[in-house]
């Protein structure tokens, strides 16, 4: 595990952890993105939830910093299990320009968030 997602490790999915500080790294230093993004593959949820709390934090600050990790983005949006990753990825999607053809793929999913069944999710 690299050092970013080693920051966002531990405690429960009701605390944020370090996820602003986390933010706050990949903004000064945008070559450490590659290490956050790695966080979505994670099978601990606590990293995957918090990888999407920073990078939601990211996308309101300075969402050209995503611009390459759109795809990825909206792969897990479409099949990321737990609620809390959903929630974070649907704001995400919010603060990003997406292209015409990303934005047919996206608007299903958030569609699709509605009928959720966490109140989380379609809030």
């Amino acid at each position: 595990m690299n050092k970013i997602l080693q920051q966002l490790n531990g405690g429960d999915l009701r605390s944020d952890g370090k996820a602003n500080e986390v933010a706050t790294q990949i903004i000064e230093r945008p070559e450490l993105l590659a290490d956050l993004m790695e966080g979505f593959d994670s099978d601990n949820e606590m990293i995957r939830m918090r990888t999407a709390h920073a990078v939601e934090v990211i996308s309101r600050k300075n969402g050209q910093l995503l611009e390459s990790s759109k795809s990825k983005l909206i792969d897990h949006a479409g099949n990321d299990p737990l609620p809390e990753t959903r929630w974070h990825l649907a704001q995400i999607f919010g603060n990003l320009p997406l292209s015409d053809r990303e934005t047919e793929t996206v608007l299903p999913i958030l569609y699709g968030y509605l009928k959720d069944g966490t109140i989380l999710v379609r809030s």
